[in-house]
């Protein structure tokens, strides 16, 4: 049985679109997001007692840290935490 021209194109583009995809889903790159007046870095880790995940998101410009997870049941980022950087830098120079 031999296959048609028409085939064996449709298989060689079908071919190709899946390793295209494979490489999209299985790179983990992120890309950083600035507003005006803001610079933010973004960190993903994990906290005991959370099964997604946490994202820690600093704004390095009024040096403020918040850490959030995802609620698969409500479908949200749920915020976890808050703490001024600011603050905590100014009390470690006076120790």
């Amino acid at each position: 049985m031999k296959l048609s021209l028409k085939h064996s194109m449709l298989i060689a583009v079908n071919a190709v679109l899946l390793v295209l995809l494979c490489i999209v889903v299985t790179s983990q790159t992120s890309d950083a997001q600035e507003t005006r007046g803001h610079r933010y870095i973004a960190v993903d880790g994990e906290v005991n007692g959370v099964t997604p995940g946490v994202v820690y998101i600093l704004d390095t410009t009024h040096q403020e840290l918040v850490a959030v997870t995802w609620d698969h049941n409500e479908k949200r980022i749920v915020p976890l935490g808050y703490r001024p950087i600011a603050s905590d830098a100014a009390s470690a120079l006076r120790n």
